[in-house]
């Protein structure tokens, strides 16, 4: 009997408990929620002095952005101009404000598409591994509208193409919390309760668009021919995961690249430096033949684009220097 008696006392008191605290967050002067549709926050509150007040919470992360890379060798030097082409799609909801790039090794010579007056490039929070360049927009427009693309996004580096991330942010509506008549309770219930929805739905509100495209890739320290092997094929792989090398036409393009740095893995594992020099070779070829230089130049037939170009060619032509 006693124990039914205190099982009965836990139950009710958690019942309080579990009430008092679905009343009070219902009680709160500021509510707030995650409008799906629109994928925004979405507050309203009751000011003593203008009555019903809303506030809307946009993310930067509606624009529509692609971006294609070719990168070039200087002749007769020792760096890589790497040149940036970006588009904001046409279905795109936000005008694009930012474009961020990655780095591994320092850049230099850095250029904005034409009119200049119109973008800012930096770097990116004062970061040594980004650059950012900003559209802020000329007499008519703020940044790049949906369905207009930039050209002339470019610097140089040392560093040799590898996978890096870049991202992008749009020009979202303007947002704004309690004003100067608003009570300090609303200003505490708007803090609380905007940190508790930006944290729920943190993958739904990002502030830009993640994607992958070829930047300056960090230089060995130490040369080791085994682990730079490794790094050209892990760079093949994930350029196939990426769209950049395809098969089309049936002609084994994939399992033909593959082989050759298998076959070239082998090579320096048993310390046959000469038999891995002639597979280079036979795999620079192959991929010069089968790559579109630029995505301006790019003929019908070819299965690798100027990303998968560069990371491929380069990076084998820097293990055959040094094997």
């Amino acid at each position: 009997m006693k124990i039914k008696i205190c099982v009965q006392i836990l139950l009710l008191w958690i019942f309080t408990i579990s009430f008092a605290t679905t009343t009070w967050a219902e009680n709160e002067p500021v509510t707030g929620y995650y409008d799906e549709q629109n994928g925004w926050l979405y507050f309203e509150w009751f000011d003593p002095d203008y009555g019903k007040q809303t506030s809307i919470y946009e993310p930067a992360n509606k624009v529509k952005p692609t971006i294609k890379t070719s990168i070039e060798y200087e002749v007769n030097g020792e760096n890589f101009n790497y040149n940036y082409e970006v588009t904001n799609g046409k279905n795109s909801l936000q005008a694009m404000k930012r474009i961020v790039v990655k780095h591994h090794e320092p850049i230099f010579d850095v250029k904005t598409p034409s009119p200049v007056e119109d973008w800012y490039a930096t770097r990116y929070f004062q970061r040594d591994d980004a650059w950012v360049w900003s559209n802020i927009g000329g007499e008519l427009t703020l940044g790049l509208q949906p369905g207009q693309t930039a050209r002339g996004l470019s610097f140089k580096s040392k560093g040799l193409p590898d996978i890096v991330k870049c991202s992008f942010a749009g020009y979202s509506k303007r947002f704004s919390g309690p004003g100067d008549s608003d009570t300090i309770e609303i200003d505490a219930s708007f803090e609380k309760i905007f940190v508790k929805l930006k944290e729920q739905y943190k993958e739904k509100l990002k502030n830009s668009v993640i994607k992958k495209t070829v930047g300056p890739g960090k230089l060995p320290e130490k040369f080791n021919a085994t682990d730079f092997i490794d790094h050209l094929i892990d760079l093949k792989h994930q350029a196939q995961d990426l769209g950049w090398i395809k098969e089309e036409g049936g002609d084994g393009i994939i399992q033909a690249l593959d082989q050759k740095l298998d076959n070239a893995k082998a090579a320096i594992a048993r310390g046959n430096t000469r038999s891995a020099s002639k597979i280079l070779k036979a795999f620079i070829k192959q991929v010069e033949a089968q790559s579109c230089k630029t995505h301006d130049d790019c003929k019908k037939g070819k299965h690798l684009s100027p990303e998968a170009y560069a990371l491929l060619k380069y990076n084998a032509e820097y293990l055959l220097e040094n094997l």
